[in-house]
């Protein structure tokens, strides 16, 4: 009986052995395996199978392993988990620069089409604004052409009237004073013949002056008049002055209105010096509003417009005004002289 107890022991030992060898075989498996998990299960199941059997001192120190590689591999897996964030948080931050990469490459390439739009316009805009001033410059000249062409058929006109009127009707009258000079009194005819050729180089200087480009500006206009005046109202002891604005300077006047305006004051002076009586005459010139002012006084002895009659020097002032659409009036009183106005219409 005691043999069998005993044969009953040792195989009851060699079981638990088994069971302890079962266990370290588990766990060094786990060691080798490099299973921290595994190995700290394995630590755990130790340390129950030697508190069952009361080996305590054992099951605590198999106990400690367990807690310190289970403490181990959560600090792992939580440095796992939080790299695995971070992975996924620089992934998606990589994502959202490369969305906003794109954006921006996009929006760069709005802006771009945008530009070479603008671009496209401005320079469509530019070409345009090219051509069509080309073309407004092209009709100005054009029209600048044909307005000089008509000014120029204008005077050649003018002064195939004036040789036809004036030089033509002039050497008609020499000659027919040349022929009476042969049978009649010849000093008469003389000096008849020298008063119209004399008058015929007057009119032809002034028709040659009135042409002339030179002469374009109002200066050379108030010039002529000033020598014309001297020539006339000093030998007579009549005195002259000229009021004149400086901003007719810049004035200037076609060939026909000048040569309207010289004869026009010619004939004005004229008058004050043969019939006026007076000791001074004012020549005035401005420019006022778009509007050329011209005007000629004297201080003579004046006349009633109602009991004199007009000659034809005024008629012929008249008619030089509205050929020049200006305004022209003629007014005198007894004592106080005569002046005459124009105003004509600069364009």
């Amino acid at each position: 009986r005691i043999n069998a107890e005993r044969i009953a022991l040792d195989l009851l030992e060699q079981k638990e052995r088994g069971t302890e060898l079962t266990l370290l075989g588990n766990l060094n498996t786990m060691i080798n395996a490099g299973d921290r998990a595994g190995q700290a299960m394995e630590y755990h199941r130790l340390s129950q199978y030697y508190a069952e059997r009361k080996q305590y001192d054992k099951a605590y120190a198999y106990l400690q392993k367990h807690e310190a590689l289970s403490d181990s591999v959560e600090g792992k897996e939580v440095l796992l988990q939080m790299r695995q964030l971070e992975e996924q948080f620089l992934s998606e931050k990589k994502e959202r620069e490369i969305a906003l990469l794109k954006k921006d490459q996009e929006l760069s390439a709005l802006a771009l089409s945008r530009e070479r739009t603008n671009m496209i316009l401005i320079t469509t805009a530019l070409l345009s604004v090219i051509i069509i001033g080309g073309l407004l410059v092209n009709r100005y000249r054009i029209m600048n052409r044909a307005r000089r062409e008509i000014e120029l058929e204008k005077v050649r006109n003018h002064i195939a009237r004036d040789l036809h009127d004036d030089i033509g009707s002039t050497l008609s009258s020499i000659n027919i004073m040349s022929q009476l000079a042969l049978s009649e009194d010849p000093d008469k005819h003389l000096r008849q013949i020298t008063q119209h050729s004399a008058q015929m180089m007057e009119n032809m200087s002034d028709i040659v002056w009135s042409i002339n480009p030179r002469n374009d500006s109002i200066d050379q206009v108030v010039l002529k008049m000033k020598e014309f005046a001297s020539e006339i109202l000093e030998p007579r002891g009549i005195e002259f002055d000229f009021d004149t604005d400086p901003s007719i300077s810049q004035t200037k006047l076609s060939s026909e209105n000048r040569k309207n305006l010289f004869l026009l004051y010619k004939e004005a002076i004229n008058n004050a010096a043969k019939y006026s009586g007076a000791t001074r005459v004012t020549i005035g010139l401005s420019v006022r509003q778009e509007t050329f002012h011209f005007s000629v006084h004297d201080n003579g002895t004046g006349f009633d417009p109602e009991r004199v009659k007009h000659g034809n020097g005024l008629l012929n002032m008249k008619e030089r005004a509205a050929t020049m659409n200006g305004k022209f009036t003629h007014t005198s009183k007894v004592g106080e002289g005569t002046q005459m106005r124009l105003e004509i219409p600069i364009t």
